[in-house]
């Protein structure tokens, strides 16, 4: 089984000049803990990853308010991610090398097309 089969296609993301506070909105309508960052929405460049734990930690506990950009709190370096081919077993492995609850999934190493979270793994594994 590939990553194209147990993963989320057309993820909610976030670009870089938006504000924190609204990208902890589309989080809390959507349901997620994690946006891919892209740096357009056409070409869906994956530039950065911001989690609910990175405005918690990196923006509120230090003060700062809901004007601050994705880009001031993202984590932009090194990004992990696998390819839409990647046998899910290596998927698993960077997951738990990383401590990684979810991770991108790029098309030729650049453009985001989904993403797989643990439970997509849990879930198919249990299903086989």
């Amino acid at each position: 089984m590939k990553a194209r089969d147990v993963m989320t296609t057309y993820p909610s993301v976030v670009l870089p000049d938006e504000t924190t506070v609204e990208a902890a909105r589309i989080m809390r309508d959507r349901n997620v803990n994690v946006l891919p960052v892209v740096g357009d929405l056409r070409n869906r460049a994956l530039v950065g990853i911001l989690t609910d734990r990175d405005l918690v930690v990196r923006c509120v506990a230090v003060g700062h308010d809901g004007t601050c950009l994705v880009r001031e709190h993202m984590t932009t370096a090194p990004l992990v991610w696998v390819g839409p081919d990647a046998d899910v077993r290596e998927v698993a492995a960077k997951m738990a090398g990383h401590t990684f609850r979810r991770i991108p999934v790029l098309e030729h190493g650049r453009r985001l097309v989904g993403v797989v979270a643990l439970a997509d793994l849990d879930v198919k594994a249990r299903a086989t």
